[in-house]
């Protein structure tokens, strides 16, 4: 089962999407604001983040900064109610996957997980052995 760590201030909509990933077979893992969410991160290292842009403290921009800086190559997906192309275009300099704008469909996001984690786990390398080979 793959984990998303949902990271996002509005309790509402966080929750929303932990349940939806749970239905949908995902292990979801909930912070409420940056740096909780950065911390979970780097200490459990999920297979995908969901980290909303403008959060008080430390901001989404902040926390996909340390995210890459530590080396994590976890796929990173930006929620924004802002829909600015110069804020897309600076988070996917930065690092992240993709950028999505609120309000978004259930479905869209889904989908967008799903791309990323599929392009995230064919980078594994596989293995095959037969007996001591």
């Amino acid at each position: 089962m793959q984990t998303v760590l949902v990271i996002d201030d509005d309790e509402g909509l966080r929750d929303t999407i932990g349940l939806m990933l749970e239905t949908e077979g995902f292990r979801p893992a909930l912070a409420d604001n940056g740096k909780t969410g950065l911390q979970q991160a780097l200490s459990s290292r999920p297979d995908l983040v969901l980290v909303d842009l403008r959060m008080p403290g430390l901001s989404g921009i902040e926390v996909c900064k340390q995210i890459r800086a530590a080396g994590m190559k976890t796929p990173l997906i930006v929620l924004s109610a802002v829909g600015d192309e110069m804020d897309k275009v600076l988070l996917l300099e930065m690092g992240a996957d993709d950028y999505v704008v609120k309000p978004f469909g259930t479905w869209e996001l889904l989908a967008r997980i799903r791309a990323l984690l599929r392009r995230s786990s064919s980078e594994e390398t596989k293995s095959v052995s037969f007996s001591d080979i």
